[in-house]
């Protein structure tokens, strides 16, 4: 799902409502600076404020970051917006690609790698711990979904081609041994027996070999999302 980002204020926070300027009209008239100290009082001057306000106002805060040549406090802004909205996006139709690509910087090495202040309006530590968790449920459902939840693309859509191609594989083989193993049953002939035992035998082994794998890949993929993140 993406989320068209705008810095607007809404009016359910009393304190944005008595600056004399409101944050969205100096971002949109280029007085960068002057929007991030507005937020500032906003944040350090009003209580309660529910996460979608948050939203808007660290992706304000981050925007004109990026528009000052600031990368490290907007990678630092945008770092709270993912810690708020794991799962946001940036519509590329209205945000500069500047923007984005500092954005997906972000989002890459969001990890421990990007030092924040601890906000009093952010519980980071339990937003970090029901990240785990989704990540962890994501890992067991199916291989490959914790890191694409992780925005990894390129290792999730890996496991999830790996895995499949060895569920294919072991549902291929299993019917196939189940098939072999009937047909040596009823083989009669000496020779033919020899035959299709050993038919029955490969099929038997191959099967044996695509159920270790996919459980393999399915451990190996959870430790990679939950331990080697």
């Amino acid at each position: 799902m993406k989320f068209l980002l705008i810095c607007l204020i809404i009016p359910i926070i009393s304190y944005a409502d008595s600056l004399n300027v409101k944050v969205e009209s100096l971002y949109n008239h280029g007085q960068y600076q002057e929007a991030i100290s507005k937020i500032d009082k906003i944040l350090s001057n009003t209580s309660n404020i529910p996460d979608s306000t948050l939203i808007k106002l660290y992706s304000c805060q981050a925007f004109s970051y990026v528009a000052l040549d600031d990368r490290d406090r907007a990678l630092t802004a945008f770092r709270y917006l993912l810690i708020l909205s794991p799962k946001i996006e940036l519509d590329p139709r209205f945000v500069s690609p500047k923007i984005i690509g500092i954005f997906e910087e972000s989002k890459r090495i969001r990890g421990d790698s990007i030092q924040i202040t601890p906000s009093p309006f952010i519980n980071i530590n339990k937003l970090k711990s029901q990240s785990n968790k989704n990540r962890a449920l994501r890992s067991l459902l199916y291989p490959g979904l914790g890191q694409l939840y992780q925005h990894k693309k390129t290792k999730g859509y890996l496991f999830l081609g790996i895995e499949t191609a060895s569920i294919i594989g072991l549902v291929t083989s299993h019917l196939l041994t189940n098939q072999a193993h009937n047909k040596y049953l009823d083989a009669q002939l000496p020779d033919d027996i020899d035959k299709k035992y050993d038919n029955y035998k490969f099929w038997y082994q191959t099967r044996i070999g695509f159920t270790i794998s996919s459980v393999g890949i399915w451990i190996l993929n959870y430790v990679d999302a939950t331990i080697l993140e």
